[in-house]
């Protein structure tokens, strides 16, 4: 049922108000100073070189709101993150070094380290993390508690727009005749789990996953790129036929609809093409190396921003991926397989270099750090990555590009250059695709009357049409050449070009 929890606003909400905020890079010889973001009303940071492989870094704070003002500080360089906690007015000084590297020299000595402060106290912090954690408490365990379920929901009305209220009446499970889903379509996912309302917020997209349909043998089968985790057994790209698939969705406790594209595009498809193409990449691992790249299309304008009720908002920045992954690549190598890989790719460096490595390449290149995640993503680039559980070099793809490319390999797209590699979650729904919404069974119009798709499971109403962001949502972009590499998607309206 709704809960009160559903009214809240983003500036009560305590969830992923938990990143620093960037205050600058500081390299020797150029002091920043900052005013009014946290309970020290001034902030001046400087560094001093003290030899050739070692600076001096000070932290002057005054001007406190009292004693107790208590923030916490990160400083950030390639080699080395360091937390400094900070009380009252005063003073901090650190020294950092270089290993005498042209990379680490480069990043110390010439782009300075990078500062950064968390806004809150850390108590508030702690609580902030705490909160957000609970968020993905359904990525630990196969079933999602009704308390993570009504989070989740009041994470995407007050951060995304996205209202699910109850479905009434509506079927467990939308038991439609197999023979009513076409080669090509699809069946759009979002799961409460944490995970999938993230991908809304940062893309603003209504769903987190999709899969396609395809028919061989007289028998329909889902085919996919996911990950096995708490609530699905099986790893990387994979086909499963429908009835297997619809039951291990519904014991997922997946919210889905099926998204018919039109009868035309599916009849033209060439099936033998597009099975071809799913046959060589079953098996492969799931696109960990990209998942990111089809959201970040723009240096700035993907990123998400967070409003306080007492303090100026404050938005993610490409220096927090920087700060982040070169601590992640230091103590999992797992966890940096979101971002590193790719940013190794497009310096043209071995995926057994740093990140640092990699920034200091591509920065010869004339490739700033803060942008080089804008590159876009190419289709058949190669990645370091399994199939079946062992190593191989192959294509790292994520569910839509996976989707997209099994439509562009069938000849959907007629010859448009279309890079599947680019696009994002909802850049598939969106598309001009899909069919009539009058066409969609009786049985569907009659448990969700204004929803333009069938909805298959899921006791709340999934929409891919209305939310978030400005209308329209969903069938309406013409398909063109690149239509999915230069994409804004910043929150609450997530306006893009009409291309996009």
């Amino acid at each position: 049922a709704r809960t009160d929890m559903m009214d809240k606003e983003m500036e009560d909400l305590p969830y992923y108000k938990i990143f620093p905020k960037y205050l600058g890079s500081v390299p020797p010889g150029s002091p920043i100073e900052v005013h009014n973001v946290t309970c020290f009303h001034n902030v001046k940071l400087t560094t001093e070189k003290e030899s050739e492989t070692e600076i001096l870094l000070t932290i002057e704070h005054t001007e406190a709101d009292s004693f107790l003002c208590h923030r916490s500080f990160v400083i950030s360089i390639g080699s080395h993150s360091q937390i400094v906690e900070l009380f009252g007015n005063g003073k901090r000084s650190l020294k950092l070094a270089t290993d005498g590297s042209p990379e680490q020299d480069w990043d110390v000595m010439e782009r300075g380290p990078r500062g950064f402060v968390h806004m809150m106290s850390p108590e508030d912090l702690i609580y902030n993390i705490g909160a957000t954690l609970a968020l993905f408490q359904a990525e630990l365990t196969p079933d999602i508690t009704a308390l993570a379920e009504n989070m989740n929901r009041e994470f995407l009305k007050a951060y995304v727009n996205i209202d699910m209220p109850p479905r009434e009446n509506a079927p467990e499970v939308m038991e439609i005749p197999e023979e009513m889903i076409k080669n090509g379509d699809t069946i759009n996912i979002l799961r409460l789990n944490g995970l999938s309302p993230l991908i809304g917020w940062a893309m603003g997209a209504a769903t987190g996953h999709t899969v396609v349909a395809l028919w061989r043998a007289n028998r329909l089968y889902m085919c996919e790129s996911t990950t096995v985790n708490a609530d699905w057994p099986t790893n990387g790209i994979q086909c499963n036929p429908y009835s297997t698939w619809i039951e291990q969705a519904k014991n997922a406790d997946y919210h889905c609809v099926l998204a018919p594209i039109r009868q035309e595009l599916s009849d033209q498809l060439d099936m033998e093409k597009a099975w071809r193409y799913v046959d060589q990449h079953v098996g492969l691992d799931y696109g960990y190396e990209v998942v990111l790249m089809g959201w970040l299309d723009t240096v700035r304008d993907n990123l998400p921003c967070i409003r306080f009720r007492d303090m100026p908002p404050m938005c993610l920045e490409p220096e927090h991926f920087e700060m982040l992954f070169t601590y992640v690549q230091r103590i999992s190598y797992a966890a940096a397989r979101v971002f590193v890989p790719a940013v190794q790719q497009r310096a043209g460096v071995p995926f057994n270099t740093t990140l640092t490595q990699a920034y200091y390449q591509a920065a010869l290149k004339g490739i700033q750090p803060t942008e080089i995640y804008s590159i876009p993503e190419q289709t058949g680039w190669l990645y370091e990555t399994t199939r079946d559980g062992h190593p191989v070099i192959g294509e790292s793809m994520v569910c839509n590009d996976f989707v997209c490319n099994v439509w562009k390999q069938g000849g959907m797209f007629n010859g448009t250059d279309v890079n599947c590699a680019e696009s994002s979650v909802n850049d598939n729904y969106k598309l001009d695709i899909y069919e009539d919404p009058e066409l969609r069974p009786d049985m569907c119009k009659d448990a969700d009357p204004e929803n333009p798709t069938c909805q298959l499971l899921g006791p709340y109403s999934l929409r891919l049409d209305s939310q978030p962001g400005v209308l329209p949502r969903y069938n309406y972009v013409p398909i063109s050449d690149q239509m999915f590499s230069h994409c804004p998607s910043m929150a609450p309206d997530y306006i893009a070009p009409h291309e996009c």
